[in-house]
């Protein structure tokens, strides 16, 4: 099936030959090793690039040179529209070429409106000789720039009302008002993995604002692992595998099989799993069970989970499985309910007494609070438990180092430099990292959200794997994400919440993805 979007013609084209962004022979070395080596590349205007790669691949970093963050060796270049950007690149000067980047932070203020949030990068209208800021002209120029990307919203709302979808779509027109005003005849916009955690129901709206981009005639560079978007969304695709060029050129002709093993390296065959899933016997004992629960958004929830159970908890935004896997967690307390794990009710009032009875939690957003970026990859590793370490009063740095080093293996964390900061790791390797980290524990409960949220089809399997063999060794593994195909994948049973309460109880394996998405919209499970 030819899946590029020929329709989709630059506004421009007398310049369509000319690349947006022209790669050439770039390299960049971290301590000795290539996280980059001779790229080659071009991103067209009027299309939509799709830049791919495990974690570890490249990508980040190669977008960090492109915005200036991070100096290329010498002798690689880079053209934009042709026109070289002389080295070293500065941050000043890329914005200034016309390159834009929207990453997964969006980087708004919040209690800013959208209109002073588009001012913040496009610059401010004055009047009058004391230059004060014209606000009704800041407004009117936001809500031109709405208007024409579809999106129905007031340029006075403050952006932290808006949900997570809004906002990322404001981030993006932000980026984009200097092309939409008439203001530039060429911009470059680099998303970096803008959907990864917006509900699947919601994507095609940014797919919308991002098509009437393309028309507009910018180079569209998309970062993303979800590899279902790019057969969406795509004109082309760049492959990155070990800081090298491994496929580039029409996503014409690519499915979603094909680009996995692109991305992979792998035949189909190697792509299967480490460990199959094998639903736990129903005459397994209970290993936990709630009754009553009750927080902001959870009402009434009740349910039981067995022994070597992998259950998935789904639901949309508002759904409350957030809330619901924070209080199973220890994170937050509920309002009311009870939570029993192995026949014994679980108090206390912080998660410290969550993780002394066996309950671990990783939270969705792993950077701020399932690891700590500035201590040592050895560190975040071995930080849940000490004491096998402890010799005589002192920490044994060795054995300490041996334990790190063992998971780092176990668990392909790239690079293997146990010493390096845990923030100079990728997402996908901080992800495996926090799991790692876990699993080490050897808990009762774990309790995880969005287990595979913006990582590659590779470190996704190896995540599912270590779960699947953490839930084969009797541990109960809780799963709430709001990516439906991950839970009928991963999990032996999921539940769905809706508003706060639990609408279906359903076995993985008789349930499709329809079925599943319909119970999440709210529609009654008979």
């Amino acid at each position: 099936m030819d899946l590029a979007h020929p329709d989709h013609a630059v506004s421009a084209p007398g310049h369509a030959s000319v690349p947006g962004v022209e790669v050439l022979g770039v390299s960049k070395k971290f301590g000795g090793q290539y996280a980059l080596r001779d790229v080659d590349v071009s991103f067209a205007r009027g299309r939509v690039t799709a830049l791919l790669g495990h974690n570890g691949s490249g990508k980040s970093t190669l977008i960090k040179i492109l915005s200036g963050y991070h100096q290329a060796e010498d002798g690689g270049r880079i053209l934009i529209n042709g026109d070289p950007l002389d080295a070293p690149v500065h941050a000043t000067a890329v914005h200034e070429r016309g390159l834009r980047f929207v990453h997964q932070d969006l980087a708004l203020l919040l209690g800013m409106s959208i209109a002073d949030n588009f001012a913040l990068e496009g610059g401010y209208n004055t009047r009058g000789l004391l230059g004060r800021v014209d606000d009704a002209t800041q407004r009117s120029r936001a809500s031109t720039v709405l208007n024409h990307l579809g999106l129905q919203l007031d340029p006075r709302t403050g952006v932290g009302t808006l949900d997570g979808t809004e906002q990322t779509m404001v981030a993006i027109a932000r980026a984009l008002q200097d092309q939409v005003l008439g203001l530039r005849t060429s911009l470059t916009l680099v998303l970096d993995e803008p959907t990864a955690t917006l509900p699947h129901s919601q994507v095609h709206r940014v797919f919308a604002v991002l098509d009437t981009a393309r028309r507009l005639g910018a180079t569209i560079i998309y970062v993303t692992h979800r590899l279902d978007e790019v057969t969406q969304l795509a004109d082309d695709v760049v492959v990155l595998r070990d800081g090298a060029v491994a496929e580039a050129g029409s996503l014409a002709k690519r499915d979603v099989a094909t680009l996995a093993r692109a991305v992979t390296g792998m035949s189909g065959t190697d792509a299967a799993p480490l460990v199959a899933a094998v639903p736990p016997p129903s005459t397994r004992p209970l290993r936990l069970e709630v009754r009553g629960l009750c927080g902001d958004v959870v009402e009434d929830v009740s349910l039981s989970m067995r022994r070597g159970e992998i259950c998935g908890v789904a639901g949309f935004m508002g759904s409350g499985i957030g809330e619901l896997a924070r209080i199973l967690g220890g994170d937050r307390r509920g309002r009311s309910g009870t939570i029993t794990l192995d026949g014994e009710v679980v108090t206390g009032k912080h998660p410290w007494d969550f993780l002394r009875r066996g309950i671990c939690y990783i939270s969705a957003d792993r950077r701020r609070e399932s690891c700590v970026t500035g201590m040592s990859l050895r560190e975040n590793l071995t930080l849940g438990d000490l004491r096998p370490f402890w010799r005589r009063g002192r920490l044994q740095r060795r054995v300490e180092q041996r334990a790190a080093t063992s998971l780092i293996d176990r668990f392909e964390i790239l690079p293997r430099q146990p010493e390096q900061l845990m923030s100079r790791f990728s997402g996908g390797n901080q992800q495996k990292a926090v799991l790692a980290k876990n699993i080490r524990l050897s808990p009762a409960l774990l309790v995880v959200e969005e287990p595979a949220q913006g990582v590659d089809v590779g470190a996704r399997r190896q995540i599912h794997a270590g779960l699947r063999a953490l839930a084969a060794s009797g541990t109960t593994v809780v799963v709430a994400s709001t990516d439906l195909e991950e839970l009928l994948e991963l999990a032996d049973r999921v539940v769905v919440l809706d508003r706060g309460r639990v609408t279906a109880d359903v076995a993985s394996a008789a349930t499709s993805l329809q079925q599943l998405t319909r119970f999440c919209n709210g529609e009654e499970h008979s």
